[in-house]
């Protein structure tokens, strides 16, 4: 299995299995290899396509956690957002159906029993959510700022104090 991350990423990407780890910060992701059966994501959008072009011809294919439909929204509203998305779904369709691989967007539905099992892996510590920021809800800005100068850990709101 092949993860990319960042650097300071590059640790816990072994740690949880990967036996190749491709470091975006000093490996531009247009170098990766065509050799790929499957790929799935959870990454960030803007990578879609070349990550789309890492597959081997004959791949299985590739699932998307990330999608442009809400920036779409924010920057063309939603008539032009949605045609827009549309558009770029059919794009990588086309892009992966070239290598004779399937595309997909994957929305993930909360499930009592998958959230219960969540949490009782973080509380046995098996797994971590590393957080950079919680503040409450008044203090929002310093979330966002956070966000905004990709620092890393997650940036938490947290409901004010009633």
């Amino acid at each position: 299995m092949t993860a990319i991350c960042s650097t300071p990423n590059v640790d816990t990407c072994r740690e949880l299995g990967a036996t190749t780890v491709w470091d975006r910060t000093h490996q531009p992701l247009s170098g990766m290899p065509q050799r790929y059966d499957a790929a799935l994501n959870f990454g960030a959008w803007q990578d879609e396509e070349k990550l789309i072009g890492a597959l081997k011809q004959g791949a299985l294919g590739f699932a998307s956690t990330v999608h442009p439909l809400l920036a779409n929204f924010d920057s063309c509203g939603w008539l032009a957002g949605a045609w827009q998305t549309r558009s770029d779904l059919r794009r990588c369709k086309a892009l992966a159906g070239a290598k004779g691989a399937r595309y997909g967007w994957v929305v993930f539905k909360p499930e009592d029993e998958a959230l219960d099992a969540l949490q009782r892996l973080l509380r046995e510590g098996a797994l971590a959510l590393p957080v950079g920021i919680a503040v409450p809800l008044s203090a929002a800005g310093q979330a966002f700022d956070r966000a905004a100068r990709q620092l890393p850990g997650r940036a938490l709101l947290l409901p004010s104090a009633a």
